[in-house]
């Protein structure tokens, strides 16, 4: 960090004396008194010179805008309140400079202090931040330039209004005066913007900037699926101005208010919400690099080597406890934590991403911006260890709450896959006797609980599409929390090169259920490789007499599409049932043989399977082979890991059965697998499995929810570890890294 001189802080107050005389009787020779004093001060300006001049610039706007302003007193009282801004912003610098010591500080001190940079968009991707991302007309994406850097984010708007929403989940105490945004340079000087901050005790900030005039283009159709409310909030907010200090960079000042706010650790005073709101850009694409807060008088090089001050919060670790850094080339190294759960990191290398990990019985612990951050000068971070959802009470779910829209998409005139309604907000908070999550998520462009996703692969990034059930489509979790977006930075991070993870799936999502979903969205994106998801309950469904036990519905009537043998031996595929209900019965789950429960049905040696379940590996293995046949291109791999999550909390794992004929074989998790490995060798498929649960895992927190039984947000990440683990062994050691496709 380093701080300006005290002929900028001249330049400054002099520049304020200027702003202020505007509107008032003035005497010429005063003017011209005034103006040889700021000359004067420039003729004799250091490095300092630069920043001056673009603060200069910004309070030379303020000033041509105020008298037209005049007669107009809405823009007046924003005008009024750049000033006041202005002022405060002005007051601390001098402040700063009259109480300015030695710049090296202490240890404990330099531990306590507040941040002087916060930032909504930076070099770090915003899926990789703690929060729920929101985008309204428009598509959303970030110009990827390694695993976890962006050069930019990129909001293409398709009406004339488009909006990009981040929630934060916490916010540090923040010392920052003003508001800073780098456009890239292919942003068109075209429309304006908007930056607001909605504070949680509904205190709302905004800074607006026209660019130029707006796109001429035919009127687009209204989105009407906004939060309820914001248009309000931002009309009402604090308005302030940007000022264009560069070409496509702007700055503004943070009022007395919301720098105050920011400092504070209380809770109402935390960020609910970012929102970037572009207008008259219709069909045409807003590339930001950058919008931050920082402190002014203090410039970041992030070419130079950066430090890290915290603490783990919320838990007494064990002495000797230590904190991973991974880093985004792929190096790591550990950090003890002193007798205080503190921390404190003073190389860390710069213009690098880095990730803070403390793990504690099983779980990976992140700082509270996120499981990445982009480090510059020194920061100041907690990592909150707790309860994913504190619930003390024990209080139900409110079935009210549940919001839940969607519908088939349309694929060249036909219905297809199942999908959410496109960019809107998700909320199911469960159906359990105790609410465990907030279950609040958010649909992509495709209706997929999913970052956006675009066709392009511009940042020529390896593409990955994993498909499954209920369990991958994740309705309890953040988008940003889900085991694709773990695995594109973990996989990422190994292979050295940015990764999409793109998801989808269903309720029951066996492979033939979800054959649509992977045909007309999947390949849409040309994947390098298709991951989808089996297990046990998933085969039993490809089976007429296995689904109707355990789900009771009717195979030739069903409410998923499947595939089937016809008469003449031919594989088929069948839509779903639009009235399946008429001919579903209740489900049976009696034993399938004595001692052989129904989901137990895949885990005996594959020689003994009842005929039916044979008949299921059968069509699997068909239905494998029409994908490869369809798609040569794309490389394929099962996916199996929900009966080793399942299995944790079982007793049943391992055990052994006695047969009619009285023979005893293994019945159990370990020769499921083994089961489902021949398979994809059979298939000629790669095997992603996650290993038996043993001792080691005894002490570790669930991986699922205890009544919904869908993956906790620490189930995510290691299903997200598991799926980078097993890609990297595919592209790496399956001869696949030296292909085209790679």
């Amino acid at each position: 960090m380093k701080r300006s001189n005290t002929i900028g802080i001249v330049t400054l107050v002099v520049a304020v004396a200027l702003v202020g005389a505007v509107g008032f009787p003035i005497a010429k020779h005063q003017w011209l008194r005034i103006k040889n004093v700021i000359t004067g001060i420039h003729d004799v300006q250091n490095e300092q010179g630069a920043r001056i001049e673009g603060i200069s610039k910004e309070l030379a706007a303020v000033k041509a805008q105020l008298a037209p302003a005049k007669a107009q007193s809405e823009k007046a009282g924003s005008l009024a309140n750049d000033l006041a801004a202005l002022q405060f912003r002005f007051e601390r610098l001098a402040a700063s400079e009259k109480l300015s010591v030695a710049n090296s500080q202490s240890a404990a001190k330099s531990q306590s202090g507040a941040n002087e940079r916060l930032a909504f968009l930076d070099p770090v991707d915003l899926y990789q931040k703690a929060g729920l991302v929101e985008v309204y007309g428009g598509v959303f994406t970030q110009r990827r330039i390694g695993p976890i850097r962006v050069d930019a984010a990129i909001l293409t708007s398709e009406q004339q209004v488009a909006r990009l929403i981040w929630s934060p989940d916490r916010s540090e105490p923040a010392d920052v005066d003003q508001i800073n945004v780098e456009l890239s340079s292919d942003t068109l000087d075209a429309g304006q913007i908007s930056i607001a901050v909605a504070l949680d005790d509904h205190r709302v900030f905004v800074w607006q900037s026209r660019l130029g005039d707006d796109m001429l283009s035919q009127a687009a159709p209204a989105g009407g699926n906004e939060p309820e409310g914001v248009d309000a909030s931002i009309a009402n907010g604090t308005h302030l101005s940007l000022t264009e200090t560069a070409h496509h960079s702007l700055v503004g000042s943070v009022p007395r208010e919301l720098h105050d706010a920011l400092l504070s650790s209380g809770q109402d005073h935390h960020i609910r919400r970012w929102i970037l709101t572009i207008e008259g850009m219709t069909n045409t694409a807003f590339a930001v690099r950058a919008i931050t807060f920082t402190k002014s008088g203090t410039i970041s090089d992030p070419s130079e080597a950066a430090s890290i001050y915290g603490r783990i919060t919320g838990a007494a670790p064990e002495p000797g406890s230590s904190l991973e850094l991974v880093f985004e080339d792929g190096r790591r190294r550990h950090v003890e934590l002193s007798l205080d759960n503190g921390f404190g990191v003073t190389d860390l290398p710069p213009n690098q991403p880095v990730s803070l990990r403390f793990r504690l019985r099983g779980v990976e612990y992140y700082a509270s911006s996120g499981r990445w951050l982009f480090p510059v000068g020194q920061i100041h971070v907690t990592i909150p260890v707790g309860p994913e959802f504190p619930n003390p009470a024990h209080l139900p779910p409110n079935p009210k709450a549940v919001r839940l829209e969607g519908g088939f998409a349309t694929v060249e005139g036909v219905p297809s896959y199942y999908r959410y309604a496109p960019h809107r907000v998700t909320s199911w908070p469960g159906g359990g006797s105790v609410q465990e999550f907030a279950g609040i998520s958010f649909a992509n462009n495709f209706g997929q609980l999913d970052r956006d996703r675009v066709s392009e692969n511009r940042d020529r990034c390896l593409r990955i599409f994993v498909v499954g059930g209920s369990g991958l489509v994740s309705l309890q979790v953040k988008p940003g929390e889900k085991f694709n977006l773990v695995a594109e930075s973990e996989l990422g991070i190994k292979m050295g090169r940015c990764v999409e993870v793109i998801s989808a799936g269903r309720d029951n999502g066996n492979l033939g259920a979800n054959y649509r979903a992977i045909r007309d969205y999947g390949m849409r994106f040309d994947p390098d490789i298709i991951v989808f998801e089996h297990n046990a309950a998933y085969a039993l469904q490809l089976n007429a007499a296995l689904i109707k036990k355990s789900l009771g519905y009717n195979y030739e009537h069903s409410p998923l599409d499947n595939f089937y043998f016809d008469k003449g031996g031919q594989l088929t595929f069948r839509n779903w049932d639009a009235v399946w209900a008429l001919d579903a019965v209740a489900p049976d789950p009696s034993p399938l043989l004595p001692g052989l429960p129904m989901y137990q049905a895949f885990s005996i040696p594959r020689e003994d399977f009842i005929p039916e379940a044979k008949a299921s590996f059968d069509l699997l293995l068909a239905i494998i082979k029409k994908l490869k046949s369809d798609f040569p291109r794309t490389h394929i791999a099962m996916l199996t890991a929900l009966d080793q999550a399942n299995c944790r909390k079982s007793t049943t794992c391992a055990s052994k059965i006695t047969l009619p004929d009285q023979r005893t074989v293994p019945m159990g998790i370990e020769q499921e697998l083994q089961n489902f490995s021949a398979l994809c060798k059979e298939a000629g498929i790669s095997c992603i499995q996650a290993p038996t649960p043993d001792g080691s895992v005894a002490g570790h927190e669930p991986l699922q929810y205890a009544d919904d039984a869908h993956f906790s947000v620490h189930g995510h990440q290691w299903l997200g570890r598991l799926l980078a683990n097993g890609l990297e062994t595919i592209v790496r050691d399956e001869g696949l890294a030296g292909s085209k496709r790679f």
